[in-house]
């Protein structure tokens, strides 16, 4: 994705303190590593602690599903980018992705991020917020789904990116929290992620995850 980066709303680049071209990602296993170190990600935490959310769902179901999330949000990607060919787009998801499109027309904030890798050591912790963009005048992460099962623990993940850009970007920090449902149909919703709970379980997850993770290495030993 040529044109992957961060925009400021006058245009500026950030300026990071992580060079975080070095942040390598991979699908299989879901892992972000930098500088030789594995980071573990928001929702890798959000689900060793919690449970799999999806551990009941048929497996010709859920991979169906996680294939629609995943073209969605490249497609989605390409969009922000000014990269999308329409005429390439699976007719199965076009609906999710004029979604995307009609979010952006009717929310005209400027465009801050997108699929941007982020680490941070001093948190232990990794992920990909999908959209950073100001919403009512205050800089904002969003999250995209396709599922339209609105699930709490979906506002976890929001607390997560927040608190990883924020570390990153102390500067130019996000105020506000979404998740944005889009529907087949081309239209959304734009759910805000204001519980004040959230951050405070967020925090509580990451501790007994990072918890689990240390008392693992001494298994062998041990156990």
């Amino acid at each position: 994705m040529g044109r992957r980066g961060i925009l400021l709303d006058h245009g500026e680049v950030l300026m990071n303190t992580l060079p975080l071209d070095e942040i390598v990602f991979t699908a299989e296993p879901h892992s972000y590593h930098w500088r030789g170190k594995r980071y573990e990600s928001v929702t890798g935490y959000i689900k060793d602690v919690l449970g799999d959310d999806f551990a009941n769902v048929p497996q010709d179901k859920l991979a169906f599903c996680q294939g629609r999330g995943n073209a969605v949000h490249l497609a989605a990607a390409l969009f922000v980018a000014g990269e999308l060919d329409w005429s390439t787009v699976d007719p199965r998801i076009e609906g999710y992705v004029r979604a995307v499109e009609r979010f952006h027309a009717e929310c005209k904030g400027p465009i801050v991020a997108w699929e941007q890798r982020l680490v941070c050591p001093a948190m232990g912790l990794a992920g990909t917020p999908d959209l950073i963009k100001f919403i009512r005048n205050k800089r904002a992460v969003i999250d995209y789904k396709t599922s339209q099962q609105g699930k709490p623990r979906m506002r976890l993940q929001t607390v997560g990116y927040a608190k990883l850009w924020n570390a990153t970007f102390p500067k130019t920090p996000v105020y506000d929290r979404y998740g944005l449902r889009l529907q087949s149909d081309g239209f959304y919703k734009l759910i805000p992620h204001d519980d004040p709970d959230d951050e405070a379980a967020f925090q509580d997850i990451l501790a007994e995850g990072q918890a689990r993770e240390r008392a693992a290495r001494w298994k062998e030993k041990y156990a």
